[in-house]
């Protein structure tokens, strides 16, 4: 089934969730159909499952970053107002300074020399092998002799 089809029946379904509420009561007033409100409710959590179910998919299945090969990483970054950013960003062996702002990206510098930036180990401890976990240990030894 395609997406366009999937969409045209989902919005079907919420579009006319209300008439079929308002079919589930009884007209002349004795109640409420139990019946026509649980197939209802079953047929909005299917469109909701599979509404969740289709944005997982496409959330696992599109990858947005297959074009750099592995050659494109950021190094870091600095907030530096409400929505703008200065960005290290590598692109094979070279280095480049970035802004980004909302609607703009802009190249500030081309470093000369590589920053060294520490790197992950098997761990994924960053910068002298120290893992997160060691350094909560050791802050909350410190605390602890206060």
């Amino acid at each position: 089934m395609s997406l366009r089809r999937t969409r045209r029946i989902a919005g079907a379904i919420l579009v006319n969730f209300p008439a079929a509420a308002y079919a589930a009561v009884r007209v002349d007033g004795s109640g409420v159909d139990v019946d026509a409100l649980l197939r209802l409710s079953l047929a909005l959590s299917v469109v909701l499952a599979a509404i969740i179910a289709l944005a997982w998919l496409l959330r696992r299945v599109v990858r947005f970053n297959h074009g750099a090969n592995g050659q494109l990483r950021i190094l870091g970054g600095l907030s530096v107002g409400n929505r703008e950013r200065i960005v290290l960003v590598q692109v094979g062996k070279i280095q480049l300074l970035v802004g980004v702002a909302p609607g703009r990206v802009q190249t500030l510098h081309i470093l000369d020399e590589p920053v060294e930036t520490p790197q992950a180990d098997s761990a994924g401890a960053v910068g002298g092998g120290v893992s997160f976990a060691q350094r909560l240990r050791a802050s909350l030894e410190e605390h602890g002799k206060r």
